[in-house]
């Protein structure tokens, strides 16, 4: 009887560990990896299981039946990732003034927090990552 118990204990811990680990940030991760999670986040979160694209020459993601000539297919680094700390917002493009070119969701640009936003730069923000959260 112990030994069952110790062993239902067990299983509802890592089952409470994955459940866990898939709403919040693996720990460890570099500030890319944390811009890379919270991504993968905001599509799972705004997608769901849905097969999404990245369109490169708007720098946008959206949901597509299969990718084609001017999409690719958006491969999430963290696939169980949800609860993103980066949210899809409806406005004008917030980054036209700086030399970087803002990601979108559904057409709408991606706010990181603390009047950043996430956005492609030709120069990169660390070890060659050209994604990076910017204040305009």
């Amino acid at each position: 009887m112990r030994r069952f118990v110790a062993v239902v204990l067990l299983a509802a811990s890592i089952a409470g560990a994955a459940t866990a680990s898939a709403s919040a940030p693996p720990r460890g991760l570099t500030s890319y990896g944390r811009i890379t999670w919270d991504l993968d986040a905001l599509v799972r979160d705004f997608y769901g299981g849905a097969r999404t694209c990245f369109r490169v020459q708007s720098f946008s993601i959206h949901r597509c039946k299969q990718p084609g000539y001017k999409d690719g297919l958006y491969q999430a680094t963290f696939a169980a990732a949800r609860g993103s700390a980066f949210r899809a917002v409806g406005r004008s493009n917030p980054l036209g003034a700086v030399n970087v070119v803002g990601i979108k969701i559904g057409g709408r640009y991606i706010a990181c927090g603390n009047g950043t936003w996430l956005g492609i730069t030709n120069a990169p923000a660390g070890w060659g990552e050209a994604a990076a959260c910017v204040r305009p």
